[in-house]
Formats: structure tokens, sequence, C-alpha cells
């Protein structure tokens, strides 16, 4: 199996999610043993549960779909688009009269847009 796939899938796992979510809340909890000079591999992962981490808030918000999140080709669309929009936290709270597009799971994978 692919290295990239399989820290991909390990990201996602609830077990590293909560994980890191802990982590940032308490830093008496380390996910690695060391906690200086990091491989490259550590580095991936972490950008990995960083990544999905987003992901799944966006889901928890109601910004997209769950099903969305199961699908890495709609998961990478989605990250593509939020970099190409520069839709984050600072964008919205600056520029209401923005629409707000939330991404729907379909057959048509058709993008409803919210007034």
């Amino acid at each position: 199996m692919d290295t990239n796939k399989l820290l991909k899938k390990l990201a996602k796992q609830i077990k590293y999610q909560n994980l890191l979510s802990v982590a940032k809340e308490m830093t008496s909890i380390r996910i690695f043993k060391n906690d200086i000079n990091l491989s490259k591999l550590q580095e991936l992962f972490l950008s990995y549960m960083y990544f999905y981490h987003d992901i799944f808030m966006d889901v928890i918000l109601h910004k997209i779909d769950k099903n969305i999140a199961e699908d890495d080709t709609y998961v990478e669309a989605y990250a593509y688009w939020k970099k190409e929009k520069g839709y984050d936290k600072d964008t919205k709270k600056k520029d209401k009269k923005k629409k707000e597009v939330h991404l729907v799971f379909s057959n048509t994978s058709k993008v409803k847009e919210k007034k």
C-alpha cells in the first residue's frame, strides 16, 4: 500500500483525531515519543491529521455533508475550492455579504447556494 494512502487512512481515524484534540489542549499528552526533530513521515502524518480535523469540523458545522468527508476525491476537491476561495474564519468575518456555499453529496455532485 502507498505510504500516503496509509497515512491518510490513519489520520482520518477517530482515535487519532481524538488524540490530536487532546494533545492540543493538554501539553502533557504527546503524539510521538520525540518532540523535536520529527521525521518526514511524522510531519506528513501531523499535516494529514490537521487537514482531516478541518474537514471534520466543517462537517460538524454543516458546511459540507458527511458523505463528502468519506470520499477522498470530494475531500480534495473541497480543500482545493476552500483554498482557492480563500475561505477561512477571518474572510468570513470580514465579508458577511458573500454567499455561503454548502456542499451536499449527491450522485450528480450539485452545489447548493444559500442566500
